[in-house]
């Protein structure tokens, strides 16, 4: 994905992290560029309608199934690695599905 809201994207995802507080002074994410989100903005672009599907009144076995894999591919695509907070936090502001844990 190179399409021309990839930038705007990254910026979207970097500005939201901000607003919960994982930009403080001693994170290693304020030396990098918006460019360290473009692998997990790939993995939510390339994701499939399943997730976009999933809400808190429906938590099926089918469906955990779903959110666990989105986890671990947003856990993977993040560089540095990715704690549960930060991959759940991901998670709720872009797909509205996952209290942040």
């Amino acid at each position: 994905m190179a399409g021309p809201n990839l930038q705007l994207s990254c910026l979207h995802l970097g500005f939201y992290r901000a607003s919960w507080g994982m930009l403080r002074g001693s994170s290693a994410l304020l030396s990098r560029s918006v460019k360290h989100y473009v692998p997990v903005i790939q993995v939510i672009a390339a994701s499939g309608s399943e997730i976009w599907n999933v809400d808190a009144d429906c938590y099926t076995e089918a469906n955990y199934a779903v959110l666990s894999d989105m986890g671990t591919q947003i856990g993977a695509a993040l560089p540095d690695g990715a704690s549960d907070i930060l991959v759940t936090k991901i998670m709720l502001g872009v797909f509205g599905c996952v209290p942040a844990l």
